[in-house]
């Protein structure tokens, strides 16, 4: 059977079919499984990595593998990352190593074993850069976890602290230097005034030049750096990621680890992975620009395929945990009477808003009345983003306290807090109640954007002036609800029963006995909000508080799964309570709960309103999803967790539903075969009635605008293209009778039952058997011929009887869809027979597998070139075109692999042109070559030559042996002897050892009473005492007790007390 799927069908595929179990392979000796249910994506199951050849066993500890703290998916990643580290690019920067598996599985440790690799063969300098200064705490829970003592440096405020005028001290030279990304583009301090870029790169050349620095620089949480187009205005670029891809252009032999769940959603944020070696000098592509604009044109197959390529040469991995154990289901929350009500006066004002702001701007004479229109439509989307929030906590904390009741803990996820309307609310020293979020946003947009001032004049426009403090006293009568957040922590129990980990600085609580409210600082008891952030995580793992609520803030990189070494092991019920807009977030967000070694898998909860608009943001969530999916995991399936894929409307079907609506509304029609009472709930009775109402939906939406002819008629604006996005966004801002009223109507568009149009899959076909093969060349072109071919089901009668004379017959179908059939010249089977599944379809594909995408621009110049030959072919199959197929063999040709299947993904491209294809591949090879002889054998040319191998640096044990040693302290001198024998004594402590024994002082270690004494008291800091604890010992005045200890609990007993000053220093100087 040969199932093919490309990038424009559509397709309902259940989970098996999108990830495949994660196969365990013992890379090396005595590794263990990974703890968890672990999957990959289909595409990416059927590639295989390149042969392991890198020697990893010599530089991890044996017991790190063979205890299962590094598990075998883990220790693939290290090995093809510390291989992949081998590469020097045609350029002569280090290839880096994408590792793409998603929350949960471990990438910390991933890049911990990365790092100690480094380290023990001799590389000492690394930097690690995050999102967050608290996940320093973190990586070093990682280096400890895997028998690396690396010492953690805590960021350039650490480094700061250390300067000294001959330079950094001794214990900050060398390291693991943890920063953010933030810190990257922030100002120096000091007297020498380098940026925070400059200060790093110094530390990581130390004293050669950065040129030459070639340990690890780790961008974790990397979609941070997004944002990038090498093309677009400085202003336009994100400042984070312009920083990352300096530091890689200034450290060009840095081991680059781009690491993130999320590391594209979209193909426009792969521009700073330099380092893939996907573009640049010597490549088939010079630049991004010309690498995006190839791939954007095929659509999200070649996103599929790029993410399928890189695993096969060894520069990506991406696995994830299965969600198998992990329930979905989405909450509907209904709106009451009240609920309605308040949702449409808000509405009213926002329309009344916006009718005032188009009079202001005109008689304001406001130059680009567009900037204040994008400010308004910005601060609506916010209000009623926030409006729906507090309309949902109800349901919320419903969802909450049911799981409280059954024994297990809620996690409330949402994005924004709403801290700015707090500070600038007037009465935070005596609060009356919890502040509005969205009163502050509406009020925010009328004090700052609303035009009140002649721009001819200067002078205040009366009108305007008058009609903005009107709509600011209206906004006050309003009632509106308190944000979201409040109400769903006071709803808890308060802060003392909710685990708050958002980004806040304060907070309105209640006062509990006496009533009232109160103002409260969240940073009292640690002073920043990474630490309040870790300690309240710390509480809800420990049980101490049953509930947390967590915002942007803190949706990346913690923990607050089922985690059996904690008290708290309840199941986790992630209710997400505000779902957000960047892929990213929502990965990110749905995974602090859903980790590796959980006890139970997380619920999830979503809720949503029983509100048209509300399908704007699960719409636009699930459609970032599939394009996240297809770009980090080679399906576009593999992200739409649970039920959110068929919440997606911006599919090519909605958006050319929605332009067939503009246009018949616009032209005062109702699209044929729609219900008026199924769409106007049965208050509309004719179709000029209907149309009306929708026409003033659009208006109210400013999507039309109202003709100025008598006749009332109105058109689309100009720009309008019929996004679907804009159209969803500004539904929020209707009532909610016309939101429904439009929304269904929207629905109906697309065929009453919106399918999920999702891109191309493996589609459904009749089962037919095909034993394929494929044969590559050395320019990886494959083609995937059938061996064999059986007769399955006799076919069906072809022609019976003539019926001429022949000729055309269409019907009308839809408005605008015409169905077009021949007319009958012979007789011919029934439908039905026509349609039987016993029916076969017979064609010869040729797919080019392998690593395709370096050949495409010479694929699509042999295509150009050769479009002639083809013009025979139907126009799908003269393009070139990125197909998934499934081959399943043949149980009689093969019984051994009966029930099996291959998988392919390729581009189908024409079997008549793979000549002609290779002969273009020949020609700009002799080209390159010829080149490359002009230029001569420079040092220039020879770095941009082929890519070249690195010879393994040897392991230094000194090096491993202090790497993997803890670091002495005062704990150390407690510790049980060891049995082996002990380095001969230095001559300083010999000669303190002999001095000890001539003035008569025992050589018994503490008892294990003193000991427990000692190390308390030390723990206190309280090693004061005139009685040494150790040989009881009353010390006389003229001896410090630390003195005395230093000697006498390093040796074991002490000299006589009293003993001279000079005698105690030696004693010291020894121990």
């Amino acid at each position: 059977l040969l199932v093919m799927a490309g990038d424009d069908d559509e397709e309902l595929n259940s989970a098996a079919e999108v990830y495949s179990c994660f196969r365990h392979i013992e890379l090396l000796p005595g590794a263990k499984p990974h703890p968890g249910n672990v999957v990959e994506s289909d595409c990416l199951a059927t590639v295989d990595l390149p042969p392991a050849v890198f020697p990893l066993a010599d530089s991890l500890p044996s017991e790190a593998v063979t205890e299962g703290r590094l598990s075998s998916l883990q220790l693939q990643g290290v090995l093809y990352a510390c291989q992949r580290h081998r590469t020097l690019l045609p350029g002569g920067e280090r290839a880096g190593f994408f590792i793409g598996d998603a929350a949960g599985v471990g990438k910390g440790r991933q890049i911990a074993a990365i790092i100690l690799d480094s380290l023990a063969r001799g590389r000492p300098r690394h930097l690690w850069l995050s999102v967050s200064p608290d996940l320093a705490q973190d990586a070093r829970r990682d280096l400890l976890a895997i028998g690396c003592h690396a010492r953690v440096i805590d960021g350039c405020r650490q480094l700061d602290r250390s300067a000294t005028a001959f330079g950094l001290a001794k214990d900050c030279r060398e390291g693991v230097l943890f920063n953010t990304y933030a810190c990257l583009v922030s100002g120096g301090s000091g007297a020498s005034r380098k940026t925070r870029l400059e200060q790093l790169i110094d530390w990581c050349s130390g004293d050669s030049a950065p040129a030459k620095f070639d340990g690890c620089l780790v961008l974790d949480e990397c979609h941070r750096a997004k944002h990038f187009l090498p093309d677009a205005k400085e202003a336009a670029n994100s400042k984070v990621a312009a920083a990352v891809i300096e530091l890689q252009q200034r450290l060009p032999l840095a081991r680059v680890v781009y690491c993130s769940a999320t590391g594209v959603s979209e193909l426009k944020n792969l521009a700073y992975m330099t380092r893939l070696g996907l573009w640049g000098p010597s490549r088939p592509f010079a630049s991004f620009q010309d690498f995006r604009g190839l791939l954007e044109r095929r659509g999200l197959a070649a996103a599929e395929m790029l993410a399928a390529e890189l695993k096969a040469t060894g520069v990506y991995v991406a696995r994830g945990l299965s969600f198998r154990d992990a329930e979905f289901a989405i909450v509907d929350a209904p709106l009451t009477t009240g609920d309605i009500a308040l949702y449409d006066s808000a509405a009213a004002l926002w329309r009344r808003i916006h009718s005032s702001l188009l009079r202001a701007c005109s008689l304001c004479r406001v130059r680009s009345p567009g900037q204040h229109l994008r400010s308004y439509w910005s601060a609506h989307q916010r209000f009623f983003l926030q409006l729906c929030l507090s309309l949902r906590v109800p349901a919320v904390l419903a969802e909450a306290k049911r799981a409280l009741d059954i024994g297990l803990c809620p996690v409330l996820g949402l994005q924004s807090t709403g801290e700015a309307g707090l500070h600038a609310s007037a009465d935070l020293q005596s609060p009356s109640g919890f502040v509005s979020v969205c009163r502050h946003v509406c009020r925010q947009f009328l004090l700052s954007h609303f035009p009140a001032v002649s721009t001819l004049t200067g002078q205040p426009e009366t009108w305007s002036s008058g009609e903005r403090q009107r709509l600011l006293d209206e906004l006050e009568a309003c009632e509106l609800p308190a944000g979201g957040l409040d109400l769903l922590i006071d709803g808890l129990g308060g802060p003392d029963d909710v685990a708050e980990m958002t980004g806040r600085r304060s907070r309105i609580i209640r006062c509990k006995g006496r009533g009232g409210f109160r103002l409260e600082s969240r940073y009292a008891e640690s002073g920043d909000a990474q630490s309040v952030n870790a300690s309240e995580r710390q509480r809800f793992m420990a049980g101490q508080k049953l509930a947390a609520v967590i915002s942007d803030a803190a949706s990346t990189g913690i923990s607050l799964h089922a985690d059996p070494g904690c008290a708290n092991t309840r199941r986790r019920v992630h209710v997400t309570a505000e779902l957000p807009w960047s892929a990213e977030k929502a990965v990110q967000q749905l995974g602090r709960t859903h980790r590796s070694g959980q006890s139970s898998g997380p619920v999830y909860r979503l809720v949503c309103l029983d509100l048209a608009g509300e399908r704007r943001f699960c719409s636009g969530v699930a459609k970032r999803l599939q394009t996240l999916g297809a770009l980090t995991k080679a399906d576009r399936r593999a992200a739409l967790v649970g039920d959110l894929g068929h919440l997606n409307c911006d599919t090519g079907r909605g958006r050319a539903a929605l332009r067939r609506l503009y246009q018949y509304t616009a032209a005062g029609r109702l699209l044929r075969g729609v219900s008026l009472p199924e769409v106007f709930d049965g208050e509309v009775s004719t179709e000029q009635e209907g149309v009306r109402r929708l026409q003033a939906c659009l208006l109210d939406m400013d999507i039309f605008e109202r003709l100025a002819e008598p006749s009332g008629k109105c058109r689309l604006r100009d720009g309008e293209t019929g996004s679907v996005n804009r159209f969803l966004n500004r539904l929020l801002g209707l009532p909610v009778a016309e939101q429904a009223c439009l929304f269904r109507y929207f629905l109906a568009a697309c065929g009453l039952e919106p399918a999920p149009g999702f891109g191309p899959a493996d589609a459904a076909s009749p089962s037919s058997p095909l034993a394929a093969s494929a044969t590559a060349d050395d320019d990886c072109l494959a083609e995937l011929r059938a061996d064999s071919i059986r007769l399955v089901s006799p076919p069906a009668e072809a022609f019976q009887q003539s019926c001429l004379p022949a000729g055309l017959l269409s019907r009308q179908v839809t408005a605008v869809t015409l169905e077009i059939t021949r007319r009958l010249r012979r007789r011919q089977p029934h439908q039905s027979q026509q349609r039987t599944p016993q029916r076969t379809v017979t064609e010869r594909l040729t797919l080019l597998c392998g690593s395709v995408l370096p050949l495409l621009p010479a694929l699509e110049a042999c295509l150009a070139a050769n479009w002639a030959a083809l013009r025979g072919l139907p126009a799908s199959r003269r393009r070139l075109r990125f197909l998934r197929a499934r081959v399943d063999a043949d149980s009689e040709a093969d019984p051994d692999a009966a029930g099996g299947s291959r998988r392919f993904v390729g581009l189908r491209f024409p079997a008549a042109l793979l000549r002609a294809a290779e002969a273009e591949l020949g020609r700009r090879r002799l080209l390159a070559q010829q080149a490359e002889a002009a230029s001569g054998p420079t040092a220039a040319s020879a770095a941009a030559g082929a890519a070249k191998e690195e010879a393994v640096a040897p392991v230094d044990e000194r090096l491993k042996r202090r790497a993997t040693t803890a670091p002495p302290t005062i704990r150390s001198f407690f510790a049980p002897a060891a049995a082996a024998p002990s380095p001969s004594p230095s001559p300083v402590h010999a000669a303190a050892a002999s001095k000890r024994k001539s003035c008569g002082a025992a050589a018994a270690a503490p008892s294990p009473a003193k000991q427990a004494r000692i190390s308390d008291l030390f723990a206190a800091r309280q090693p004061d005492e005139s009685v040494c604890p150790n040989c009881d010992k009353q010390l006389p005045a003229s001896v410090r007790p630390r003195d005395h200890w230093a000697v006498c609990l390093v040796v074991g007993a002490s000299g006589p007390a009293g003993a001279e000053p000079k005698q105690e220093k030696l004693d010291r100087d020894a121990a």
